[in-house]
C-alpha cells in the first residue's frame, strides 16, 4: 500500500497548489480568462465541459471492475502519485490564462477539488487516463481521455503533450533498476 501515500499527498498538494495558483493569475494577469491559441481547439468544436470528467469516471470504475487483470498497477499509482507530487509544484512555476470560463461563484464540491483554472504546465486529468490506460493496457483510454480534456477547453494540447512526457518519464524511473547505468 505504499504506492498509494503519493497519490494522497500528490491530490492534496495539488487541491493546494491550483488554488493559489488561480488566486495569482486572477491578481496578475490583465485577461486571465482570455484562452491562448491552440491548434486543436481550433480544428475542434468544443464539446461539453464535463464529458472528460465523466468518462474519466468511467474509465476508473472499470478499472477497479478489473482489479484481478490490472497490468503494473502499483507502479502506475506511484507514478500517477509522484507525477501529482511534482505538478503539485510546477503549476507555479508560470502561470497562463485559463481556456476554460471564469467558475461562478457557487461551486460544487468537485469543481473546487478537480476543475482548478490556471494551472496549465500538465494535466493531471490526463495523468490520470494514461496510468489508467496503462493498468487497462488500452491505448485507447491513454489517449481519447486527454483528447477530450482538449475539445471540452479544460486544457491546451501543450498539457496534455506534457503529461505524457512526465508520465513516462516518471514511470521509466521507477521501474528501471538502473537508474543511470
Amino acid at each position: 500500500m505504499y504506492f498509494v501515500v503519493p497519490l494522497i499527498l500528490g491530490g492534496i498538494m495539488n487541491s493546494i497548489s491550483s488554488t493559489y495558483v488561480r488566486k495569482r493569475a486572477e491578481q496578475r494577469l490583465s485577461n486571465p480568462y482570455t484562452p491562448l491559441p491552440d491548434l486543436l481547439h481550433d480544428w475542434f468544436p468544443k464539446i461539453p465541459f464535463l464529458i472528460p470528467d465523466y468518462f474519466l469516471l468511467w474509465c476508473t470504475a472499470l478499472a477497479v471492475y478489473n482489479y484481478s487483470l490490472l497490468i503494473e498497477m502499483e507502479n502506475n499509482i506511484l507514478t500517477m502519485g509522484l507525477c501529482s507530487i511534482i505538478r503539485s509544484f510546477s503549476v507555479c512555476f508560470t502561470i497562463m490564462p485559463t481556456c476554460m470560463s471564469r467558475p461562478v461563484a457557487k461551486q460544487s464540491v468537485y469543481s473546487k477539488l478537480f476543475l482548478n483554472t490556471h494551472d496549465l504546465m500538465f494535466s493531471g486529468h490526463s495523468l490520470f487516463f494514461i496510468g489508467i490506460g496503462n493498468m487497462l493496457n488500452s491505448r485507447i483510454v491513454a489517449t481519447l481521455g486527454p483528447f477530450l480534456l482538449v475539445v471540452a477547453r479544460q486544457h491546451y494540447t501543450i498539457d496534455v503533450c506534457v503529461s505524457g512526457l512526465v508520465y513516462f518519464l516518471i514511470y521509466t524511473i521507477t521501474t528501471s533498476e538502473n537508474l543511470f547505468f
